[in-house]
């Protein structure tokens, strides 16, 4: 955060360039895959990473087949909560 006299004040999103923003997340994302690999629940670990990687594939504006089939089950569930499905 940025400082002003001495105390620190929140920065606007629209502040940071998109590039900057986004090479943060896939930072990020990758450092929660390298602590997943330690985590002692298989089934824990396998979650985190696929959620990690479904994120990247966002960030990264590539979307596989399995984040793809994801997002169109969100759709739906949001659909039927709206009461349009």
């Amino acid at each position: 955060m940025a400082k002003q006299n001495g105390q620190k004040r929140a920065v606007s999103i629209h502040e940071i360039p998109p590039e900057v923003i986004g090479g943060l997340v896939i930072s990020e994302l990758a450092q929660i895959r390298t602590d997943a690999e330690t985590h002692q629940d298989p089934d824990a670990r396998r979650r985190i990473i696929t959620s990690a990687n479904m994120l990247q594939e966002i960030a990264q504006n590539e979307i596989g087949p399995e984040t793809f089939a994801e997002i169109r089950k969100l759709e739906e569930i949001s659909l039927r909560l709206q009461g349009k499905a």
